[in-house]
């Protein structure tokens, strides 16, 4: 029987939970774009996610991730990782792009729907390839783009193109939880 002081555990509450946890991966690159802008810390306040696995060949930035992301597991190479954990969302770090096409495509062969850093591609011609391998597939991609649509960003972008703030010399965005610089530009 459903009675006030039982009510949030087993009636409204439930249809707050999630119906189920996403089981992500993060791939990176310690000294070769490594992990983006703090993509291995990405996942880390959602409630329905878990943080599964790391892969870097880089040793001590794999340990670091696992340890900032709360991974328990960690990876020399992605596509070990891929084919051990079976991932529902990959997370693509590196802000490089010379291995982007084969990360994305062993990612979208292992059935993961992915998180990928900016740049998509170095080329039009590999993003042309990519896109075909997702939605053969029918994966899900999101580029992290994430303050592009910002009502700060499109402010600034509007006082910047009317001319109001002079020439922009330069550009510093700092992290609202622990005040430390995120990008400098």
């Amino acid at each position: 029987m459903l009675t006030r002081r039982n009510l949030l555990t087993t009636g409204t509450a439930a249809l707050f939970q999630p119906r189920r946890r996403y089981r992500v991966a993060v791939i990176g690159h310690t000294g070769h774009g490594d992990y983006g802008h703090d993509w291995d810390l990405a996942w880390k306040e959602i409630s329905a996610v878990e943080v599964i696995a790391v892969a870097d060949p880089d040793e001590a930035g794999r340990a670091k991730a696992m340890e900032r992301s709360g991974a328990p597991k960690g990876y020399a190479d992605y596509r070990d990782m891929l084919a051990k954990e079976n991932p529902d969302i990959v997370t693509i770090a590196p802000r490089w792009t010379d291995q982007r096409l084969s990360m994305l495509t062993a990612a979208a062969e292992s059935g993961a729907h992915i998180l990928v850093e900016k740049p998509f591609a170095p080329t039009l011609e590999e993003a042309d390839r990519l896109v075909a391998i997702t939605e053969q597939r029918g994966i899900k991609v999101q580029v992290g783009h994430t303050a592009r649509l910002m009502a700060v960003t499109e402010s600034v972008r509007a006082l910047l193109a009317r001319g109001e703030l002079g020439m922009l010399m330069e550009v510093r965005v700092v992290e609202r939880r622990t005040g430390a610089p995120e990008v400098k530009i």
